[in-house]
């Protein structure tokens, strides 16, 4: 058993000093995730537009605007690139707590 002397090595456990290594990590972790979910939500919107894009293709068989971007509505491209776009909002919009660059 660890006795709380003043010569034990834990004894910045004991004092609560891990507590503070823990929100410096936890910190990280929260801006690690924010990046990741923005590069997630950039790259899912720059998919589904190629292929809203390529869809413009069908123009050139004879059909006109309106039922190209209603097929275009329609694919399940349209609704993972809303998603992505509110994902992207989000991961940009809210507020992160603050970091100077010094840590």
């Amino acid at each position: 058993m660890i006795e709380k002397t003043k010569s034990s090595p834990f004894r910045w456990i004991l004092k609560g000093e891990l507590s503070f290594i823990h929100w410096k990590k936890s910190k990280r972790a929260l801006y690690m995730t924010r990046i990741f979910l923005f590069l997630i939500s950039y790259g899912l919107i720059v998919v589904t537009v190629s292929h809203m894009i390529l869809y413009f293709n069908y123009l050139s068989l004879g059909y006109s605007w309106q039922r190209i971007l209603l097929f275009i509505i329609q694919t399940p491209d349209f609704m993972l690139f809303v998603m992505a776009v509110i994902l992207l909002i989000m991961t940009v919009a809210f507020r992160a707590p603050s970091q100077t660059p010094f840590f």
